[in-house]
């Protein structure tokens, strides 16, 4: 160290065996695994050296802090060793995922390689599952006794304290909190005590935040499960206020444009009136989907399958898509829209969907199975698209929801096909034996015809009936039919 020390405060040593002075210019780049504040402590590591290093000092975090990490180290890491072990297109199964999520990884990254290495060439198959991922037992310390003799409080010897489970938590979580001084990370922090590593530490804030405020992040990027629970939630809040309001409960007189209100908090943002040309309600202007997928893949997909129909799947050469902004950004932008990993990304995912259908000649929610998301026919048909937004159809949105579908096949020929308003939108709306259809269809996988065609006669006779209650009576679904 001593030798180390004079390099790098004079810039020249004297080699072993030689009286001569060599003079260096050089720049030091140093790793280390130790903890060198404590090897100071210990008299094993010389300070002055320690701050002639530590000029710019980077933290890389260890690997459990930081699983948010784990599906693209695990992907750069399976490239790699590809060349090495010769197994192309090897990749990890989302049950492999959540069992590597579960590991405390006290080997950091060189451990997870291996871990990877073993399983990539103990798999049958290109899939890694946690059959193969074998992990060895978990040394983290995972709670503290501390905190769980706080939890169950003083009781006589030989009693035991009846109480709800989630009350236990909550003991729990507040002992934790105080023996750590109310430090949430850290080494001495509550989510080590508790056993989270900081992506569970961000899932849990996030899932205490969107579905309170919500936000337009429920449907951006690899969707989790809230984005189908999104919309009810909303539903039911409205209804739950509406109850409140009706017993006599009162609330912010000025909740969006007082002081502290939604306004000053999220800053300026119009407010449509709530019945716009002079008295036409908007549930006159709602729109139906016609295809079980997000809003504004409808008009891509009826294109697709227009198209479709003219030509062979495998004469398909490239496909190009021309929407507006918000449809591009929503479900044509981002690389989680070309490989989904899961049901909720998959019906937001237009070069997917649109594969699937060129593919097949049929749209179905089957396409959100994981036989498809997992399918190389789709995927590779999917390569094939191009999203592109058309400032001109943006300048035109949300007055019209123009989009244009252009599909160049192998022998050079071009087919277009062009769309202002998809099938379901209130001006070009859906018979009603469109809707029936649909409607039975959907139904039938969990209610009886006799069901089926007595809520629909409850529909059409709705707006005469002084009971809507037995509308949502006959919607209960049947043991034999779960």
């Amino acid at each position: 160290q001593a030798k180390l020390l004079r390099v790098l405060q004079e810039g020249r040593f004297e080699a072993v065996g030689s009286d001569r002075t060599v003079r260096v210019d050089v720049r030091i780049l140093a790793a280390t695994h130790v903890d060198l504040a404590k090897a100071i402590g210990e008299k094993r590591f010389r300070e002055d050296l320690f701050y002639r290093l530590s000029v710019f000092p980077l933290s890389l975090p260890p690997l459990r802090d930081r699983f948010a990490d784990l599906p693209e180290l695990v992907e750069a890491i399976l490239i790699e060793q590809q060349r090495r072990t010769g197994r192309r297109g090897m990749r990890v199964t989302p049950e492999g995922l959540a069992h590597l999520h579960r590991y405390t990884w006290p080997g950091n990254i060189r451990e997870l390689a291996n871990i990877l290495e073993r399983a990539t060439i103990l798999a049958g198959g290109h899939e890694l599952t946690p059959a193969v991922l074998d992990l060895p037992a978990d040394r983290s310390d995972r709670a503290s006794s501390t905190a769980l003799s706080a939890t169950t409080g003083a009781m006589p010897e030989g009693e035991v304290e009846l109480i709800p489970i989630d009350e236990v938590q909550r003991r729990h979580i507040r002992a934790v909190l105080g023996a750590t001084e109310g430090r949430v990370y850290g080494e001495k922090g509550a989510a080590k005590i508790l056993g989270l590593s900081r992506d569970q530490i961000a899932q849990a804030v996030t899932l205490a935040i969107t579905p309170n405020l919500p936000l337009e992040v429920t449907r951006r990027g690899n969707l989790s499960m809230w984005k189908g629970c999104a919309a009810a939630n909303g539903a039911r809040n409205g209804v739950f206020a509406a109850l409140l309001a009706a017993g006599g409960m009162t609330g912010p007189d000025e909740p969006i444009e007082g002081g502290h209100g939604l306004r000053e908090l999220t800053g300026k943002f119009d407010l449509p009136q709530f019945t716009p040309g002079g008295g036409t309600y908007r549930i006159t202007q709602a729109n139906i989907k016609w295809f079980l997928s997000e809003y504004h893949s409808q008009g891509p997909i009826g294109l697709a399958l227009q198209l479709r129909s003219q030509l062979k799947a495998e004469d398909i050469a490239s496909v190009e898509i021309f929407t507006y902004w918000f449809a591009w950004s929503e479900i044509g932008s981002e690389p989680e829209k070309w490989r989904p990993r899961t049901r909720e990304t998959a019906d937001h995912s237009l070069p997917f969907m649109i594969g699937a259908v060129l593919l097949e000649g049929r749209f179905s929610d089957e396409f959100f199975e994981p036989a498809y998301l997992e399918s190389t026919a789709v995927h590779q048909m999917a390569d094939r698209i191009k999203v592109t937004e058309d400032p001109a159809f943006t300048k035109r949105f949300p007055g019209f929801l123009p989009c244009r579908m252009e599909i160049t096949l192998r022998d050079g020929t071009r087919k277009t096909a062009a769309i202002d308003y998809p099938r379901g939108h209130y001006k070009n709306p859906l018979s009603d034996d469109d809707l029936f259809a649909k409607f039975r269809e959907l139904a039938g996988r969990v209610l009886d015809k006799v069901q089926i065609d007595d809520l629909l006669a409850l529909v059409q006779r709705l707006e005469h009936s002084d009971n809507p209650a037995k509308l949502f009576s006959s919607l209960q679904i049947k043991e034999s039919t779960k």
